[in-house]
């Protein structure tokens, strides 16, 4: 039960022993500054610039030691750190911006244990009573230990746990306490009689964004001293504000998402009193802009109508199944297609058969391609046709036949069909589960391989003609995939920040019930890129969007394949992950990948060990941030999770590399980018062997190179090499050379192949990284 009325003073007791409860009330300054990345991700807190994340990982890096290669944010409750080259120097503020109310609590405690050197998972933990104290068992050796812990500081951002049983301490987010907890200690630490408390509460609330309850005590206040209620409306007047401003960029950020339904029933909700006039005229161009698409929509379905009306018998029974299709499909996701068409509605310069065209080819090309041959038109539809039962069969005789017939159709360049890829229906038609629902998959299993299985949950107001970011989910040791999946994407009742944010997350199998630790094979990468290629033919994927993520043991496998598939990813997030074994090797191989690593300052000994890598990609500037949370150790970090998505959202995945050297320790890591290398001598796949921290295998070297002049150079002791290409890679109208080793391969033109373009999209689902050919050497 939550203790009512308002104290200034209280005593209880711990452990047998009388503890004095103090109330320090003060304004401090927020902890001064932040740091701006290249990426525009923003660190608050106060900046120090240091040598290396530890004085160890400084000291093993090459090079002189006294030099600043990063910089550390401290926000009181975590420390961020990131390569000094990754930030401008005109991004870095050192002044105080903001000033918060604090609540320190005084206790007089009794003498403490030693606190943990390591803090372990939590096997239990309470919730905070009335007084802020909880307690927790924490898995520890020779024996877990119990720990009682209270809350001694108070801040609309952070609060500080002390231990009164141990000496720990640490913070945590001031949202991890409920409302009732929250108000019970403000209530504690405040005079019930002085107005100007009850006004440093109602401000303090506000400040943590607890508006409701912020409003509620104003509302009181008033009653209670009317003497105050002039400055009780201006409060609240302000607090209106923030809360319309709140709406408003949740608005905002569920158009991002593509939950216009949200966005639209929000906007007209929107509260018109008490909020300044640009909010409230901004409010009402949300409502305005889904009523013009609206009405777009309408106007779009009733000229394919009446246009169709206008073709001779011929042309309709042949548009009539295109405009089936079009009406089914139109809405505000993809209503842009049909721009170009809508402006003809009053040019009578062009017939219905070309204002059809320009409707049925900007639906399969988008706007920008939209043109006024409707013969052309159709023709593109019977190729997009072809395409997709290309793409949904797997019988190798049925798909040469469809190649067969797109040959004959005059357009179906390679070029053209490029272009319709990105808009085309998904080539595994699947149930669209239900925002929230866990939809379990598996796939067939070849060649006597471990089955494939993940689970995946789509967003909120999900739609196959909009593209989506990719969460890939490694859960940790114990956990199950529901456990796992829900961390990120909440339940279908009470949508967590992935479905809201408009994320579709996955979670793969890529452990068995026996796996104690992460053993660096290859299953778990097979299970993790089939899963991939998989889900990306089911749901609409932004393949430059996919993240992967772990925790814990799933931390220690986002390291080994981040680095070994970095063309994969646009990010990859381990928590309370180790960086350790084949990572010693490859961390230079993905120099153009993003890292979110978060971790605990009491976490074993994980920051010492992933130190030594981690501080050698910071050096060198490789886009790596750090987090790690003060006197904190093995455990989730939910709190993490916004800071996370808004990282994610600044992130897409990096442009294929023309130039680059790899090494590999697993033959099935040496296919990357455009190059696939195989058919190595078996003298030279030997089992991966350390000694200490020094590999004692051999390492499998593999070099490629572009040149400006078209020539491409590979190097690599696989007897078979297989490489892909697209414009972004070479000039197809210019002869291409490739040597491989000193020896010339191919001199040649590379002819653009429909097959190979079709194909390779049927095999991994990336819709944004596109082959046009290939070479088999």
């Amino acid at each position: 039960m939550i203790v009512g009325g308002w104290m200034s003073n209280l005593r209880y007791g711990v452990a047998g022993s009388v503890v004095l409860f103090a109330v320090i009330a003060s304004v401090i300054p927020l902890s001064g500054g932040e740091v701006r990345t290249q990426t525009g991700f923003v660190i608050s807190g106060r900046p120090v610039q240091l040598e290396g994340l530890t004085a160890a990982a400084a000291r093993q890096s090459r090079g002189p030691t006294n030099l600043k290669h990063l910089w550390m944010v401290d926000d009181e409750l975590r420390r961020t750190f990131v390569p000094q080259r990754m930030v401008n120097k005109g991004d870095v503020s050192t002044e105080n911006l903001q000033t918060l109310d604090e609540f320190s609590l005084g206790r007089v405690t009794p003498n403490r244990a030693i606190g943990p050197a390591v803090i372990g998972s939590y096997l239990e933990k309470t919730p905070f009573d009335e007084y802020g104290r909880r307690s927790v068992t924490l898995a520890a050796q020779p024996k877990n230990i119990s720990i009682v812990q209270e809350i001694t500081k108070l801040r609309p951002d952070i609060v500080t746990l002390s231990g009164l049983s141990h000496n720990w301490t640490h913070g945590l987010t001031t949202n991890a306490l409920s409302d009732d907890v929250l108000l019970s200690l403000l209530n504690q630490a405040t005079d019930p009689n002085s107005p100007q408390d009850r006004l440093r509460i109602a401000r303090f609330l506000t400040d943590a964004q607890r508006y409701s309850l912020a409003n509620q005590l104003l509302t009181r206040l008033k009653v209670d001293f009317p003497d105050v209620a002039d400055r009780a409306d201006e409060m609240e007047q302000r607090l209106h504000h923030l809360i319309a401003i709140k709406a408003l960029g949740e608005i905002r950020e569920r158009q991002r998402a593509g939950q216009h339904d949200f966005a639209a029933a929000y906007a007209l909700k929107f509260p018109g009193d008490q909020v300044s006039a640009q909010v409230l005229r901004e409010s009402q161009d949300i409502v305005e802009h889904y009523r013009a698409l609206g009405e777009k929509i309408d106007k779009a379905r009733m000229m394919l109508g009446s246009l169709q009306a206008e073709l001779d018998i011929e042309q309709i029974e042949e548009v009539s199944p295109l405009r089936s299709v079009v009406t089914d499909e139109l809405s505000v996701n993809n209503i842009d297609r049909l721009e170009p068409f809508l402006r003809t509605e009053f040019d009578d310069t062009l017939s219905a058969s070309e204002k059809l065209g320009m409707a049925y080819t900007g639906w399969l090309l988008g706007d920008a391609r939209a043109e006024t041959n409707l013969a052309l038109a159709l023709r593109l539809w019977s190729v997009r046709f072809l395409a997709v039962e290309f793409l949904r069969t797997d019988n190798e005789a049925d798909r040469r036949e469809l190649l067969r017939q797109l040959h004959e159709i005059d357009g179906a360049t390679v070029a053209t069909v490029a272009e319709m890829i990105p808009l085309l229906p998904m080539p595994l038609e699947t149930v669209i589960p239900e925002p929230g629902v866990p939809f379990d998959i598996e796939l067939v299993s070849r060649n006597q391989e471990p089955p494939v299985r993940y689970s995946v949950v789509l967003p909120l107001e999900y739609s196959p003609h909009r593209q989506y970011p990719l969460v890939v989910a490694l859960g940790n040791r114990g956990p199950s995939v529901k456990q796992t999946l829900q961390w990120w994407t909440g339940r279908a009742e009470k949508p967590g920040i992935s479905m809201t944010r408009g994320y579709i997350v996955i979670c793969p199998e890529y452990l068995d019930d026996t796996t104690k630790q992460y053993t660096y094979g290859s299953t778990a990468h097979r299970i993790v890129l089939e899963s991939i290629h998989d889900v990306r033919k089911r749901f609409n994927v932004d393949s430059d969007r996919v993240y992967l993520a772990g925790h814990g043991m799933g931390g220690d496998a986002a390291f080994d394949i981040g680095m070994s598939h970095p063309d994969y990813f646009a990010g990859v997030i381990p928590i309370t992950g180790v960086c350790d074994k084949h990572c010693k090797v490859y961390w230079e191989n993905a120099p153009n990948l993003a890292w979110y690593v978060v971790g605990g300052e009491k976490d074993r000994d994980t920051l010492e060990v992933n130190g030594k890598i981690l501080n050698r990609m910071m050096k060198r500037g490789y886009d790596v941030t750090y987090t790690e949370y003060i006197g904190r150790g093995y455990e989730t970090y939910f709190e993490e999770r916004k800071r996370m998505f808004e990282w994610m959202d600044l992130h897409r995945r990096a442009p294929q590399s023309k130039d680059f050297e790899i090494e590999t320790l697993r033959a099935e890591d040496a296919t990357i980018y455009w190059v696939k290398a195989e058919s190595f001598d078996s003298k030279l796949l030997q089992p991966v062997a350390w000694k200490g921290d020094r590999l004692i295998s051999r390492r499998l070297p593999l070099d490629a190179r572009i040149t400006p002049g078209g020539t491409v150079y590979i190097k690599t002791s696989a007897n078979r090499i297989t490489l892909k290409f697209s414009p972004s890679l070479i000039n197809f109208d210019k002869r291409l050379e490739v040597n491989i080793g000193s020896k010339r391969a191919y001199r040649d033109f590379v002819k653009p192949d429909l097959g190979v373009l079709l194909e390779d999209l049927r095999e991994r689902g990336d819709r944004q990284r596109l082959y046009w050919a290939q070479l088999e050497l």
